[in-house]
């Protein structure tokens, strides 16, 4: 596997002894970190709200070419990523993840998207996914650069600026940094393409059923950010569309 060396080189070494993956609890979504300086991130955030997990545990980087290698993972709500401990117990990012299939952490999956990044899979109703994904994003930053589709961090933990508008931004120069938790849903169809939860992906993904998947939605109030009414619809739609 290649990997980009960096950062939180410490305070890991002591969490590689476990061996379980235990979710933290829920995050805190109303919360907002100030941070003067970027690079206090790891101070003032706690590791158990910038990590899924309590501990980087045993999981599995399965690779397109079928190729599987066991490492110590934990997926960051501040960088939006898959991290592992690597054999000096640094903290490192999985370089080729285009060429990743799956991670799995516990029982927690994961796929990769070239726009999205690591999306974990929430519900799976014959072959459509749900996927969600909670990370970091930047507040009353957005008159000054957007990073990316989702303002936030898109800088791996090796890299030293981020690629945006109007150019590369040094990372240990943001200062007055305010961040915000928000969670991101996604549909996933049977070709692993990967569609921003709304009613239009869901009429894309089930063209089959269109006409009446669409009276379905229409006679539901459907809320494409809140993980039950995805969950249902999903489920209602496949179950539909199978029994075509």
């Amino acid at each position: 596997m290649e990997i980009n060396h960096h950062l939180l080189k410490s305070l890991l070494y002591a969490l590689t002894s476990f061996a379980t993956a235990t979710s933290l609890m829920a995050q805190d979504m109303s919360k907002t970190y100030v941070l003067s300086e970027f690079k206090k991130a790891s101070e003032v955030i706690p590791f158990n709200e910038r990590f899924q997990f309590e501990n980087f545990t045993k999981g599995y980087v399965t690779k397109q070419s079928g190729a599987k290698s066991e490492v110590r993972l934990n997926y960051s709500y501040l960088y939006g990523d898959i991290l592992f401990i690597g054999p000096a117990f640094d903290t490192l990012s999985i370089s080729d993840a285009h060429l990743v299939k799956n991670v799995t952490i516990g029982e927690h999956r994961y796929l990769y998207d070239q726009r999205n990044g690591f999306v974990e899979i929430i519900a799976e109703y014959d072959g459509v996914k749900v996927g969600k994904k909670c990370q970091m994003v930047f507040k009353d930053f957005n008159n000054r650069v957007r990073f990316d589709r989702l303002e936030s961090f898109t800088a791996k933990p090796g890299q030293t600026t981020f690629i945006g508008m109007p150019g590369k931004v040094n990372v240990a120069n943001l200062t007055n940094v305010r961040l915000k938790p928000e969670i991101y849903y996604f549909l996933i169809d049977k070709n692993n393409r990967f569609h921003t939860a709304r009613k239009e992906s869901v009429t894309r993904i089930f063209a089959k059923s269109r006409k009446n998947v669409l009276d379905y939605l229409d006679s539901h109030a459907v809320d494409y950010k809140n993980e039950a009414d995805l969950k249902n619809v999903i489920e209602y739609c496949a179950n539909l569309e199978s029994s075509l």
